[in-house]
C-alpha cells in the first residue's frame, strides 16, 4: 500500500500557532526596562507606609506636607503590593511584577480574542495593536493592575455569551471588587454592564415581555456591587470625576487631542481611535452581536476622548464589538509583518536598555542629591519638583516630607501652579517662598540654569550635580542648616566640588546668572 502524500500544510500551521507568542515578546521586553517613571517609587513609598503602619493612608498625608485632604485611598491594594515587593527586594524587583502583569494581560487578551473567534494570525495582529496602545504607559503603577483586571472582567466575564449562574455572578463580583481596590478604573465595569443591558433590550424589542432582562440584570448587579466594595464606596464615582477636573487642566497628556498635529504627537491614540471606529463599523454590519455591541463600542469612543489614561480599558471591548476581525486581520502575511515590525521597533532598544542600565534609571531621579539630603538631615520645609516627590519619599521618608508628588489631588490645583511659579521664578515668587515657608529648595539643574536665580540675599548653594541643585533659604533653621552643610563637606572633602558652582553654569555678562546665588561653603571657614 502506497504511503499517504505528505501534509504540506502542517509546518505553516505550526508556525502560525507560534504567532501570538511571538507577538507578546515586545511587551515583555518593554516591561524589563529600567524604572524611569516618576510615579513608581511614589506608589511604592505609599504602600510601604501603609504596611508598616497597618493602616490605609490618613489625612493629612504623612509623605506630602502640602496635603489638604484632597486625595483618597482609591488604589491602596496595588500600592500595598508594590510597597511589599520593593521593601523586601528593592525597587528594581518591581520590574518582575510588571513582567508578570504584562504576561497575564497578554494571556487574558489572547483568550478573550480566541473566544471571540479570532485565529492565531488575527490574535497576533491584535496583540501587536495592544502593545502599541499601552507601551507609552507601561510602568509599574496601579493602572497596570487595572489593565489585568479589566481584561478579566470585561474581556472574559461580561463578554461571555453563556448564561451566568449565581455562583458565576458571585465570582465575577468578587473579581470586580478586587479590581476596584487595585485601581479606580473599575467604575467602568458597571457602565459596560449597563450598556449590555441596553443592548439586550434592543435585541429583544420585539418581545419585551420575555425573560431577556434576567441575565443582563444579574451581571449588572454583580459588577456594580463589586465596584462599590472598596473604602470609598459610592464615593468612588465623584472622586473619579473630581480627579479628571484637576488632572485635565494640569496635564498635557490629552491636550494633544485638541491640536491639529495630534497625528504626529499622539499616533498611538489615533490608532486606538481608528480601531474603535472600525469596531463600530463592523458592529453595524453584523446582524447579531455579543456583548458589548454597537452601543458599547460607540461609548468607547466617547469615553476615551474624555477620560485620562483610560483608553486601554476600552480597547478590548471595542475590539470585541465586531465578529469580523478575524476576516480583516486573519491574513497570515499581515500578521507576520506586524510581528516583525513590533520586534524591530521595540525589542532591540528595550533589551539594550535593560542590560546596559541599572534597575533604577539614575538619569531620571536625583540620586546623589537625595543621598546628600539624607546625610545632612537639613531641617525645614522641602521644595521639590512633583515628578521627584515619590523617589524622595522612598529614599528619605520619614526624615523629610515632600512638597508634592504625583498625587496632585492631595494639595489641589493652586499648589501645583504655585510650585511651577517657584521653579520658573515668576514675578512675586519671593512672596510664594515666604508663604510656603520653604527652607530647602531642590530643582533640576537643567531647569535651574534656564531661569533667573532666586534672591541671592535669601538663598545659598548647598549641593550641585548634573541632575539636581539644592539650595538652602534663610528661615528659622538657617544657621543649623548652614552648619550641617559645612560639617558635611568637612567630613567628605572630596565632594567639595559639588558645593561650588561650575564655570560652565555662569550666565552672560551683565545678565542675572544662576551662579549669583552664593555658596554655603564660602562661609564655612577652614
Amino acid at each position: 500500500m502506497a504511503d499517504p502524500p505528505p501534509d504540506l500544510t502542517a509546518r505553516p500551521q505550526r508556525l502560525d500557532a507560534a504567532l501570538p507568542w511571538l507577538a507578546g515578546v515586545p511587551l515583555c521586553a518593554l516591561a524589563l526596562q529600567p524604572i524611569s517613571d516618576s510615579d513608581v517609587p511614589m506608589h511604592a513609598a505609599v504602600g510601604r507606609w501603609m504596611l508598616r503602619q497597618g493602616a490605609i493612608l490618613p489625612t493629612p498625608d504623612p509623605l506630602v506636607w502640602t496635603d489638604r485632604g484632597g486625595d483618597a485611598p482609591h488604589e491602596w491594594l496595588a500600592q500595598g503590593v508594590l510597597g511589599a515587593v520593593a521593601d523586601a527586594a528593592g525597587l528594581g524587583a518591581l520590574r518582575m511584577v510588571l513582567l508578570a502583569l504584562a504576561v497575564g494581560c497578554l494571556l487574558l487578551l489572547a483568550r478573550s480574542l480566541r473566544r471571540a473567534g479570532a485565529g492565531p494570525a488575527a490574535t497576533a495582529a491584535l496583540l501587536v495593536g495592544w502593545t502599541a496602545a499601552v507601551a507609552p504607559h507601561l510602568a509599574m503603577r496601579p493602572h497596570v493592575f487595572g489593565w489585568w483586571a479589566a481584561l478579566a472582567v470585561l474581556g472574559l466575564g461580561l463578554a461571555d455569551p453563556r448564561p451566568w449562574s449565581l455562583r458565576c455572578a458571585v465570582g465575577w463580583g468578587v473579581a470586580t471588587a478586587l479590581w476596584a481596590n487595585l485601581h479606580s478604573s473599575a467604575v467602568a465595569a458597571p457602565l459596560y454592564a449597563a450598556l449590555a443591558w441596553v443592548d439586550a433590550a434592543w435585541h429583544a424589542r420585539a418581545d419585551l415581555r420575555g425573560a431577556w432582562w434576567r441575565q443582563p440584570t444579574l451581571r449588572w448587579i454583580a459588577v456594580a456591587a463589586g465596584a462599590l466594595c472598596q473604602p470609598l464606596g459610592p464615593g468612588i464615582v465623584p472622586y473619579v470625576l473630581r480627579s479628571q477636573a484637576i488632572n485635565g487642566p494640569l496635564s498635557d497628556e490629552w491636550q494633544g487631542l485638541l491640536r491639529a498635529d495630534v497625528l504626529r504627537d499622539h499616533p498611538q491614540v489615533v490608532a486606538v481611535w481608528a480601531a474603535a471606529a472600525v469596531a463600530v463599523a463592523m458592529a453595524l454590519r453584523t446582524p447579531r452581536l455579543s456583548f458589548p455591541g454597537v452601543v458599547a463600542a460607540a461609548f468607547a469612543l466617547a469615553h476615551a476622548a474624555w477620560t485620562r489614561r483610560m483608553t486601554v480599558f476600552l480597547f478590548v471591548p471595542a475590539l470585541l464589538a465586531g465578529r469580523r476581525w478575524g476576516q480583516w486581520l486573519g491574513w497570515r502575511p499581515l500578521a507576520w509583518v506586524a510581528v516583525a515590525m513590533a520586534w524591530a521597533a521595540w525589542v532591540p532598544d528595550a533589551v539594550q536598555r535593560a542590560w546596559s542600565l541599572p534597575a533604577i534609571d539614575g538619569r531620571v531621579f536625583p540620586v546623589k542629591a537625595a543621598a546628600f539630603l539624607h546625610q545632612t538631615g537639613l531641617r525645614g520645609r522641602l521644595f521639590n519638583p512633583d515628578p521627584w516627590g515619590g523617589y524622595l519619599s522612598w529614599q528619605l521618608a520619614p526624615q523629610y516630607q515632600v512638597f508634592l508628588d504625583g498625587r496632585w489631588l492631595l494639595a489641589g490645583e493652586q499648589v501645583v501652579r504655585d510650585g511651577l511659579a517657584m521653579q520658573i521664578r515668576r514675578p512675586g515668587v519671593d512672596a510664594l517662598f515666604e508663604r510656603y515657608g520653604i527652607e530647602v529648595f531642590l530643582q533640576r539643574t537643567a531647569d535651574y540654569v534656564q531661569v533667573p536665580p532666586p534672591d541671592p540675599t535669601r538663598f545659598a548653594l548647598a549641593w550641585r550635580d548634573g541632575q539636581a541643585v539644592v539650595l538652602v533659604r534663610k528661615g528659622p533653621n538657617w544657621m543649623d542648616n548652614v552648619a550641617k552643610v559645612c560639617a558635611f563637606y568637612r567630613s567628605f572633602a572630596w565632594l567639595a566640588p559639588h558645593g561650588r558652582w561650575a564655570g560652565s553654569l555662569r550666565g552672560a555678562a551683565g545678565q542675572p546668572s544662576p551662579t549669583d546665588v552664593p555658596e554655603v561653603m564660602a562661609g564655612c571657614g577652614p
